[in-house]
């Protein structure tokens, strides 16, 4: 077990998580953790957010999503790009 210690900044506590099982759970600076009480422990656990559609077709070629758009206004059906 790990022992970190309670620090104070600014008039709120902190605690450092260690480097290494940041690295292990994949985190980086701003993600998102829930925290909860179990047994008279904190338990720390990674909010894993859904991504948005934007973000799921931001690599996708530009012509074709555009093409989509407008196709899915025009008509309300899909149309898929080859």
């Amino acid at each position: 077990m790990t022992e970190i210690v309670v620090q104070q900044s600014g008039g709120i506590n902190i605690v450092s998580i260690p480097k290494s099982i940041i690295q292990t759970l994949g985190l980086t600076v701003g993600s998102r953790l829930g925290l909860t009480l179990q047994d008279n422990s904190i338990v720390l656990t990674p909010v894993r957010e859904e991504p948005t559609l934007q973000e799921l077709l931001a690599n996708s070629p530009k012509e074709c999503f555009g093409n989509y758009i407008a196709q899915l206004t025009e008509t309300g059906w899909p149309i898929y790009c080859t």
